[in-house]
């Protein structure tokens, strides 16, 4: 199963009321955001522990639907 993060950080961003280059700020560019939101391509790591830093959220809860993992360990 895929996990697709940038639904998860589209529907976070909106509901703080950050635009797009707020929240890319000195993480990538808006048009690489706008990209990882889409699922065109995905952030790094590094990217994702970034804008759950930003987001105010931890870096697990991108791997989560309603506090339930989305993928069988």
């Amino acid at each position: 199963m895929q996990i697709e993060v940038g639904s998860v950080i589209n529907e976070l961003r909106i509901k703080q009321n950050l635009t797009r280059e707020e929240l890319a700020k000195d993480i990538c560019e808006p048009n690489a955001l706008s990209d990882y939101e889409r699922s065109i391509t995905s952030p790094t790591i590094d990217e994702l522990a970034l804008f759950a830093d930003k987001l105010k959220v931890d870096l697990p809860y991108f791997f989560t639907t309603k506090n339930e993992p989305i993928y069988n360990s």
